[in-house]
Parts: structure tokens; sequence; C-alpha cells
């Protein structure tokens, strides 16, 4: 089985004057956003110690001797401060603006009871997304569009 492309010089020259920066931006958001999803679910709450443990969007609790509850508003709802930027023409960044993001998502800092709990690390986010067919489909869809 054989094919032919016949690909015209005049037409390569206009299709590399164009503008190919939209092209390209759009594949970086869209792999941003895939990371996104990947990273911002939380898993599963833990089981709930007896005399102490943590409350999503709340922080510390724990019960005390009289059989009240205490603890400290310390949350910063993580998964609420997920932002995607743009750093120039063809640089995108996903970040977390609370302080105790990097224990909880950067793999080089994450906490064993992070770990544990299930939380999913920035190199496996982005791991899972390079291993999917998205980024194929992105490219081939930003080609199609540059080569119009």
């Amino acid at each position: 089985m054989s094919y032919t492309i016949n690909c015209n010089a005049n037409d390569v020259a206009q299709w590399l004057r164009s503008d190919i920066t939209p092209a390209f931006q759009a594949i970086g958001l869209g792999v941003t956003e895939a990371i996104r999803n990947e990273i911002s679910p939380y898993p599963a709450q833990p089981a709930k110690p007896v005399d102490h443990w943590y409350e999503r969007g709340y922080g510390q609790r724990w019960k005390r001797k009289d059989g009240s509850i205490g603890g400290r508003k310390t949350s910063q709802t993580l998964g609420r401060r997920w932002m995607i930027a743009s750093r120039g023409r063809m640089v995108m960044v996903l970040m977390n603006t609370s302080t105790y993001s990097p224990f909880v998502h950067r793999a080089e800092d994450q906490t064993a009871a992070h770990a544990n709990t299930g939380w999913v690390t920035d190199t496996e986010a982005i791991s899972r997304v390079v291993d999917s067919p998205l980024i194929d489909g992105l490219v081939g869809t930003a080609l199609g569009t540059i080569l119009r």
C-alpha cells in the first residue's frame, strides 16, 4: 500500500507565516486543565479517630474530656484554590495558592499521611495525562487548524 502527499512550497511558506501561537496555547490550556482534573479531586475522607481528626473545610478537631468538640479553623480549602495562568505566549502554569499545597501534591514534599490517604502528586497527575490519548488529540486538532 502506498500513498502520496503533495506539498506545495508556497502553501508551506504561508502556513509558517501564520501565527501558530493560539493553536499552541490551546494545547497548553487543554493539557493544563487535564492535569488539574487529575490532581484536584479529594480522596475519600479517612475514618475519624475517636479523639482527634481533620475536618475538611474546617481544620483540626478534637474531642474534649467533657465531650464537647474543640478545633482550629485552619483549612484553606485546597480544592477551591486551583488556578491556571498564562506566563507569556507559550507557557501555562497550574498552581494552588494554599500554603500547604506542596505537602499535599508536590511529589518531593508530600507527607506520608497525605500519600497514605491517597492524594495524587504532581508527578502522578502529569504521567496520567502524558500517557493518555489527550495530547495526541489536542495536537491533531491544532495541526488541523494551522494547516487549513
